[in-house]
């Protein structure tokens, strides 16, 4: 009995969300057919700085609706870094990673970066798009969703 006590408290301890964890969220757009569209990425509850030189995470969306582009950095937490680049792995799948190869970027509240996308001339209805699998800096995030929706 004791042994099974002690399993089951150290699975409960592994399984909690630890404190410093923080969320980033894409956010929601709304969108025409054929037009080019930043989904907005924040992070937030970040209780105390992050020293960051590398990031990364995956990106889900429905393929028949957008066309991923890649990141766009201007104006955001990682406009500094040296290298973010996405990469498409297969249609409703990308994966976004970058670096600072100086020093480190502290991050904080707010924009980290846009993604870019291009909504299809044919589509219809709307996307969610997923945020998972953070890497690096960013390793113990919590991720959303949000809705492109087309009018």
């Amino acid at each position: 009995m004791k042994k099974l006590i002690s399993i089951m408290t150290f699975l409960a301890m592994i399984c909690t969300v630890p404190a410093w964890a923080f969320d980033i969220n894409p956010e929601n757009v709304t969108a025409s057919k054929g037009a080019t569209i930043n989904v907005p990425v924040t992070i937030k509850n970040i209780h105390s700085a992050i020293e960051a030189n590398a990031i990364g995470f995956t990106v889900k969306y429905d393929g028949d609706i957008l066309s991923f582009v890649g990141p766009d950095i201007k104006g955001s937490l990682v406009e500094s870094f040296t290298l973010v680049e996405g990469k498409e792995n297969s249609p409703g799948v990308a994966k976004i990673g970058g670096s600072y190869f100086t020093d480190k970027v502290f991050l904080t509240d707010g924009l980290l970066l846009n993604i870019t996308f291009k909504v299809k001339e044919d589509a219809s209805g709307k996307s969610k798009v997923e945020l998972s699998d953070f890497k690096d800096a960013l390793k113990g995030a919590t991720g959303g969703s949000s809705t492109v929706l087309l009018k």
